[in-house]
């Protein structure tokens, strides 16, 4: 097993969302922070995203939240950060919480390479 040394890593799960950001680089870069908009909704999109780090996005094309990931994605992106989202077909809400589907372990895979090229060493 490997072990990092890293200073921050943001796991959130927001609908069907799962949204990884490690802090690559920490000590040059202010902590991400998430605003509550006016009306009570908790959400990144309110806030400055320019100084989140690496993201990586993942869901399925039967999740009721693909849209609003990629919406996401996208205010990633304008906001200069890297952001990299992956859609699985056919799969439903979470569908990597399910250890039997092949998805899941690709799922689990891209994630552990995601952290492996992100997170200080």
């Amino acid at each position: 097993m490997r072990q990092y040394r890293f200073l921050g890593v943001i796991l959130c799960h927001l609908g069907s969302v799962a949204l990884a950001s490690a802090l690559a680089n920490s000590a040059a870069s202010p902590t991400p922070s998430v605003v509550v908009a006016p009306n009570g909704t908790l959400s990144p999109l309110y806030s400055d995203l320019s100084n989140f780090p690496a993201t990586l996005l993942v869901t399925s094309t039967r999740d009721p939240e693909l849209s609003a990931t990629a919406i996401l994605h996208r205010a990633f992106l304008r906001a200069g950060v890297e952001a990299q989202l992956v859609v699985f077909e056919a799969l439903p809400h979470a569908f990597w919480h399910n250890p039997d589907l092949p998805e899941s372990k690709e799922a689990d895979q891209l994630m552990a390479t995601f952290f492996d090229r992100h997170l200080i060493k």
